[in-house]
């Protein structure tokens, strides 16, 4: 999952470093993270900015440099999170 949002990556990064939820669950709770942050939007006529997790804007570039450097998922811990594949008997 490519993210450029800081915030939405730190959501998806705890549902599956932190609580151990499988793979599948995280895009699901970045996505109802975002559809509040689009009611919000949509409700006080502001547009999206991008932000860091301490709430100051910031740009594409930044947000995937943050996001890479804080909140990538461990190659060992993504493993142990996908079902493994069922042996015909």
């Amino acid at each position: 999952m490519s993210l450029i949002d800081p915030g939405l990556a730190e959501v998806y990064w705890r549902v599956v470093v932190r609580k151990g939820h499988h793979h599948k669950q995280a895009p699901c709770a970045v996505a109802a993270r975002l559809v509040d942050r689009i009611h919000a939007g949509v409700k006080s006529g502001r547009p999206y900015v991008l932000r860091d997790t301490d709430g100051r804007p910031i740009d594409t570039t930044e947000g995937r440099r943050t996001v890479a450097e804080r909140f990538s998922v461990p190659d060992e811990i993504r493993r142990t999170r996908r079902r493994q594949p069922q042996l015909a008997a």
